[in-house]
């Protein structure tokens, strides 16, 4: 039951922030030349070329602003531009539409999202805008050629970006690319402007980043206390006498998987960890039965240890923020190995198992920030996990500073 009421309020959580906007840092330049500067709402090809939902720096509400309004907007972290034009379309109406401006040169292009298809204008320096519709790259060359007489002619004066215009399939990218090869063979020694930032895609894009982070661990250890109810054998247990804690540091390496389709700002955790534990002197007792008479050994004993864990969960990064808070938790998969020497007194006691080949099942539980940069990111976790490690209950709690690629 526990895990159905779990499982709903996540889903809950996702659906609303699913519903929020993708806000993210722009500029509006009005009719008048002004610019604006603040956060836009970044969303689907067709919903940009229909409208900017944009806040200003310091307001408290937004502002809606449809094609023809304004001149013009950009998003700074991907360099993604739209502009106000009214162009024929299809069907040879005239329509005002903020058009993404790919390429400004010689030959300059723009990409709008249509209804079935993409849409292209080429513009040549004189201002004739030529409108071409995206052709399937499987289509035959002959109604390619057809397809694409117009703009074929355009680009005669290079030979490489006609060859390039019958090959390609008509995407912005494939568009940008055929563009500046026309611009670098007609002016060699013009300069074109690309609009686009020619990087790695923006972090709320990217679906896999890998991390690395390391820190300071406490290292906790509680023994259980044993019950000894049979006088008939040599038994031996430990009185719980408290909690240690032992300093340690930690390195940990794995993959932070986003699945924005699903929900914006979930994603799964993938890593390794190691941890690495000073020694530790603790004063311990240990009774047992010796012939039907219940003695107590008394002694000190040291420990040290290095565990290494695989860790999987799945967490929730709130998107909407510069300084983006996470939480997440899931499963530990640990071995450990431990250096353990005990004392003197205990040496003829050959009940006790110090080896220890198995791997042990915990859980973490974690907490922290992520303030992404143009391209990666720094993080910043506060960890908590436990799990049974013979008759120890451990516990650790990590902090760790880490960098996301």
């Amino acid at each position: 039951m526990k895990k159905i009421i779990l499982s709903l309020i996540l889903l809950t959580g996702c659906a609303i922030a699913s519903a929020q906007v993708n806000l993210r840092e722009g500029i509006v330049i009005t009719l008048g030349g002004d610019t604006l500067h603040g956060m836009i709402d970044y969303r689907t090809d067709r919903i940009n070329a229909e409208q900017c939902v944009f806040m200003a720096n310091g307001a408290s509400a937004a502002t809606t602003y449809k094609p023809g309004e304004i001149a013009g907007y950009r998003f700074l972290d991907n360099g993604r531009y739209y502009v106000s034009r009214t162009v024929p379309m299809p069907d040879s109406t005239m329509q005002t539409v903020f058009l993404e401006f790919l390429v400004r040169g010689q030959l300059s292009a723009y990409y709008l999202a249509g209804d079935e298809t993409r849409i292209f204008y080429f513009e040549q320096e004189d201002g004739t805008l030529k409108i071409v519709k995206s052709v399937p790259i499987e289509a035959h060359l002959d109604v390619r050629r057809a397809s694409l007489a117009e703009i074929y002619g355009t680009l005669g004066g290079s030979e490489k970006a006609q060859k390039k215009l019958l090959k390609i399939d008509m995407n912005a990218r494939a568009v940008t690319d055929l563009v500046e090869t026309y611009n670098d063979d007609v002016c060699p020694d013009g300069k074109c402007e690309i609009f686009k930032y020619r990087q790695k895609r923006p972090k709320q894009e990217r679906t896999f980043h890998w991390f690395v982070s390391g820190g300071y661990t406490n290292f906790s250890l509680n023994h259980a206390a044993y019950h000894l109810i049979d006088p008939q054998k040599t038994y031996l247990g430990y009185e719980e006498d408290g909690v240690r804690s032992i300093a340690a540091f930690n390195v940990a390496s794995g993959l932070d998987l986003y699945v924005p389709r699903l929900c914006k700002g979930l994603l799964a955790q993938l890593y390794l960890e190691y941890v690495h534990t000073s020694e530790c002197d603790m004063e311990t007792s240990s009774p047992a039965w010796v012939n039907n008479n219940l003695i107590t050994y008394k002694g000190a004993m040291t420990f040290k240890a290095n565990e290494l864990s695989i860790n999987v969960g799945p967490a929730y990064q709130l998107p909407f923020w510069k300084v983006q808070p996470r939480i997440g938790g899931g499963v530990s998969f640990v071995k450990i190995w431990d250096k353990t020497e005990l004392p003197e007194e205990f040496e003829d006691l050959n009940t006790l198992e110090w080896t220890d080949d198995h791997v042990h099942v915990g859980y973490y539980l974690s907490a922290g920030i992520v303030y992404p940069l143009r391209k990666e990111a720094m993080t910043f976790d506060c960890r908590y996990s436990a799990y049974k490690y013979g008759n120890w209950d451990v516990a650790k709690l990590s902090f760790n500073l880490g960098y996301q690629f």
